[in-house]
């Protein structure tokens, strides 16, 4: 049977770190050694780690992403991943 290993990025995009999935995920990253850029409209409560960099903003504004890349731009990192786990909600009654 084969085997495989699993090597993570140097440093991930994670969207939606200020709750559920997306904190919970980028939570096991920064345990694993990763960088961790979150993005949220919202602050995360990651904020205090060191290897943790928020972006605040919409994960649908251009203007966010820039701003990620422009921070990822700033790095000297050998790999890179991202993970989406931000929703946009839209209620209706």
């Amino acid at each position: 049977m084969g085997s495989f290993e699993l090597r993570l990025p140097d440093i991930v995009v994670v969207t939606g770190t200020a709750s559920g999935l997306g904190l919970e995920v980028a939570r096991q990253l920064l345990q694993s050694n990763c960088q961790v850029v979150g993005v949220d409209m919202a602050p995360s409560a990651l904020e205090s780690d060191t290897r943790y960099q928020q972006v605040t903003g919409s994960i649908a504004d251009t203007g966010t992403w820039n701003r990620v890349v422009d921070l990822l731009d700033a790095q000297a990192s050998a790999t890179l991943g991202l993970v989406t786990c931000a929703a946009i909600l839209t209620w209706a009654l």
